[in-house]
């Protein structure tokens, strides 16, 4: 499986672009797809809860789409500063 980083903004790039950050290739039985992550995947790629940008639907996914682009990833970073003095 192949996957490239998730994207914050709203263009819709092709697999090859180098901004191309928010679809994944998913190849099986020799065969390839390539899809858009959904927001509950970017947020689960963050580790947050699922729905956790949703604001009981009030924002839509392009916004939630930003929030999880922008966002650091907790466990990444507590990773790094356990090695800082």
């Amino acid at each position: 499986m192949k996957s490239n980083t998730v994207r914050s903004s709203g263009r819709g790039s092709g697999i090859g672009d180098k901004h191309n950050w928010d679809t994944i290739e998913v190849q099986k039985e020799g065969q390839s797809n390539i899809r858009k992550l959904t927001p509950v995947e970017c947020e689960r790629l963050q580790c947050l809860p699922d729905n956790y940008t949703s604001c009981n639907g009030e924002i839509s996914n392009a916004q939630r789409y930003k929030m999880l682009g922008n966002a650091f990833n907790v466990d990444v970073i507590a990773h790094i500063l356990k090695f800082i003095n």
